[in-house]
């Protein structure tokens, strides 16, 4: 965005909120199958929860674009392309959920938002692709790569993520259920790491075969390996610090037995306690709180799969005491997740990251000031849509 000619300030805030849209359904939809892991669902079942949210939240998502870009000036100036991209991405969302795709919204979703777009630019008499002013900087750029050879680690990646995920393919029982490689951590409850299905492992993969056709130079390569050493480890250790925190949430006060891990005392369980207290507070307006709760963890952790770990048992766990019958603590813990996804836009990791990259390490307190309004709206909005469903 910075070579497009945006300012630091919307380089670092348009694709942390961007990116929220379909976070739930990003690369493979990792979010949702950790969802289904602590839920008992499989992807497809796990992914109608999130799909209902989304042709609102998209929505809301892209105005919140244009709110961070032009306030109110620009989300009425952009309110007929906005609206259209929104719906389209959260009604194919649904679409994907009931062929049976679920983990390849994010790759539907995308597509089907870049041709409603390309029809309304066609509709409307505007250009696609302008050669007719190309800075000097422009032109550099295109002499020393082609367009095909720059977009050639996404096309690749699209093209992968097709593959393994295509329904009736053999390629996604291969991978996502043959290969799981499950690990036990917990005594009885075994967690699936199915790394060969796994989001990155593809980004990996796909990123070298593009090298032949990127050609970067020995420098390029040594800089952007020491870049890459020196940022990854940090989102890593996060993620693990809070998927471990959340399995001493969910698994606090148990004893080892014959049988597994066992709860002798209920009391004991951090979950147990929350979910009672939880319950008699908010009683059926708890509905207004999850998507809050999952925002708060997301913030924290920097990642809505991380939150929708540590907080997903509280949620259903808070149904059962409230009385409720299992889908309302599912639709409590899938807005949560929701609110999880609109942290990325507050989250201080993902801020400082996006400042890293464009070397405007400061901008990211100045991001977040404005950012948080945004994400408090919508996450409101879900809350509201939560409450209306379950009260």
């Amino acid at each position: 965005m910075i070579a497009l000619g945006y300012s630091s300030f919307v380089a670092i805030a348009l694709p942390a909120i961007g990116y929220d849209a379909l976070c739930t359904y990003a690369l493979l939809g990792i979010p949702v199958v950790v969802f289904g892991s602590f839920t008992g669902l499989e992807p497809n079942e796990a992914g109608r929860f999130f799909a209902s949210y989304m042709p609102v939240i998209s929505t809301g998502i892209a105005f919140g674009m244009l709110y961070l870009v032009g306030r109110f000036k620009m989300m009425l100036r952009g309110a007929v392309p906005t609206i259209l991209a929104g719906l389209t991405a959260g009604f194919v969302a649904i679409g994907m959920n009931r062929i049976g795709a679920t983990t390849l919204t994010g790759v539907g979703a995308g597509a089907a938002v870049v041709a409603v777009m390309a029809a309304y630019v066609a509709v409307r008499g505007g250009k696609f692709y302008d050669r007719g002013a190309p800075s000097e900087a422009d032109v550099a750029a295109r002499g020393r790569m082609s367009l095909a050879a720059a977009v050639s680690p996404w096309l690749m990646l699209v093209v992968a993520a097709a593959i393994i995920n295509t329904p009736n393919l053999p390629v996604f029982d291969l991978l996502f259920k043959k290969l799981a490689m499950p690990v036990e951590i917990i005594p009885g409850a075994p967690v699936a790491v199915r790394l060969f299905w796994q989001a990155y492992f593809w980004v990996t993969v796909t990123t070298f075969l593009a090298l032949p056709f990127l050609k970067p130079t020995r420098l390029e390569f040594a800089q952007a390996t020491r870049k890459w050493a020196r940022r990854a480890w940090r989102p890593a250790v996060a993620a693990a610090v809070y998927f471990a925190i959340a399995y001493v949430i969910n698994h606090s006060g148990k004893v080892a037995g014959a049988e597994g891990w066992t709860l002798p005392v209920p009391g004991r369980n951090m979950v147990f306690v929350l979910a009672h207290a939880a319950a008699a507070t908010f009683r059926d307006l708890y509905g207004l709180v999850s998507p809050f709760l999952g925002l708060l963890g997301g913030f924290i952790t920097g990642s809505e799969t991380s939150s929708i770990a540590m907080l997903t048992q509280l949620h259903l766990d808070t149904a059962a005491v409230a009385g409720k019958i299992r889908t309302v603590g599912l639709i409590w813990a899938a807005a949560s997740g929701i609110g999880g996804g609109l942290a990325s836009v507050i989250s201080p990791a993902k801020l400082q990251n996006a400042a890293a990259i464009i070397d405007a390490i400061g901008e990211e307190g100045t991001v977040l000031r404005k950012t948080v309004v945004v994400s408090l709206a919508i996450t409101a909005l879900c809350a509201l849509m939560t409450l209306l469903w379950t009260i």
